[in-house]
């Protein structure tokens, strides 16, 4: 019975990645259904996510992260202060563009 259903789940993945109006059908329906489930439970749903975060102890929590993520941990915040930095210094730059030409145009 388990072998029976593993292909059977098998072949209707495959059935969608050779069929684009199906994998397109799904598609939506799964964005209908994400769509009615937030408009209709969308605060239960924070609330429930919230109040489970808020029951994590922090540093277990942080220990799991960190075993599960690993060596990655690191690579995440470098990148991130990287990618920041970047950020703010594009931002700034424009700002900086923005202030000179409008003061030379009027």
């Amino acid at each position: 019975m388990k072998k029976a259903i593993e292909d059977s789940v098998i072949r209707f993945g495959e059935s969608i990645l050779e069929d684009d109006t199906l994998a397109e059908k799904i598609d939506g329906w799964a964005e209908d259904s994400a769509r009615y489930l937030i408009d209709t439970y969308g605060h239960e749903i924070a609330s429930l996510v919230s109040d489970t975060i808020e029951g994590w102890d922090p540093e277990a929590t942080s220990l799991r992260i960190e075993e599960q993520i690993g060596k990655d941990l690191q690579f995440i915040r470098i990148n991130g202060t990287v990618v920041g930095g970047l950020v703010g210094l594009s931002l700034h730059s424009v700002r900086e563009l923005i202030e000179r030409f409008s003061g030379s145009i009027g």
